[in-house]
């Protein structure tokens, strides 16, 4: 699922995307979304920040929103 993350992050860099969009692709496959929170994506948005290291600080927090992948100074 991080993979999922970071790969929907990439493609919207500099964007904010929605825990709604977040939540529909990550757990495409999962019948009843109905279970899926937005603390599951605050989790694995934590998970993927603590896998990336120091390269983490470019996983931005939105509040209320959802994430952005910041593009840096690139």
């Amino acid at each position: 699922n991080e993979l999922e993350l970071i790969l929907l992050l990439y493609k919207n860099q500099g964007k904010a995307v929605p825990h709604e969009e977040i939540m529909d692709w990550v757990w495409r496959e999962v019948t009843n979304r109905d279970t899926i929170l937005r603390q599951d994506v605050n989790t694995l948005a934590h998970r993927l920040r603590k896998s990336l290291r120091e390269h983490g600080k470019y996983i931005e927090n939105i509040p209320s929103y959802g994430y952005r992948l910041d593009p840096g100074d690139s």
